[in-house]
């Protein structure tokens, strides 16, 4: 079964656009998104002269797979195709009925939701580890990182970040913080989408290729 859980802030997209508190995403809880799976199944009938003596009481047949699985997910959540048809024959050997299939996908789902967390959680261990993002400077990279997200990243990109939990992942970070620190993180905050043209003259591009015969020197 294939289900994501929700999407949680990361360094580089935190939730309120500002500064996320580092802790708070290595503690977000993974939320449990078991909506009906309190009560135990009841198998065999009760003591007495109603039982045949095989587990079922006496005039009732035992439950059987049903003819199609149908199963609810938490919101946002979609079942895998793929995985559902390897799962049915599995199921149907199993002799479960719909009731007991739903709680073994349910289950799929909370142990995927918590092998993410626990990755994602890693990933932000590892980044406040690493020697040159982390530590001390670790505040200043995830400002610096994201400036360059806040001003050329779609809200899909910023979507999958989330999604993914790849904004705490160290590369990821160190690719957008090296962005920033290459072109200035003042002139990239500073900018803004309908600024002043560049110039894209040929005189332009020639300053930018050779900028010490910018203004030329004459013989």
């Amino acid at each position: 079964m294939s289900g994501e859980g929700q999407d949680k802030d990361t360094v580089l997209t935190p939730a309120d656009g500002d500064k996320p508190d580092a802790d708070k995403v290595v503690d977000d809880k993974v939320q449990d998104q078991d909506k009906s799976g309190d009560a135990d199944d009841k198998v065999g009938a009760d003591k007495g002269d109603d039982s045949d003596g095989a587990g079922e009481p006496k005039g009732q047949e035992p439950e059987t797979p049903p003819e199609t699985y149908t199963f609810e997910t938490p919101e946002g959540i979609e079942l895998d195709a793929a995985a559902l048809e390897m799962a049915d024959p599995v199921f149907r050997d199993l002799g479960l009925t719909n009731e007991q299939a739903q709680k073994a996908v349910e289950l799929s789902f909370k142990w995927q939701a918590a092998q993410a967390d626990a990755l994602r959680n890693q990933w932000l261990t590892d980044l406040k580890s690493d020697k040159d993002l982390g530590g001390d400077n670790l505040d200043a990279t995830g400002r610096m990182a994201r400036t360059v997200v806040q001003k050329f990243a779609t809200p899909a990109m910023i979507e999958f970040l989330n999604h993914t939990g790849l904004g705490n992942h160290p590369e990821f970070v160190r690719l957008f913080h090296d962005v920033a620190k290459h072109i200035g993180e003042d002139s990239i905050a500073g900018s803004k989408q309908g600024d002043a043209k560049p110039d894209d003259s040929p005189e332009a591009q020639l300053a930018a290729m050779y900028p010490t015969m910018s203004g030329g020197e004459k013989d």
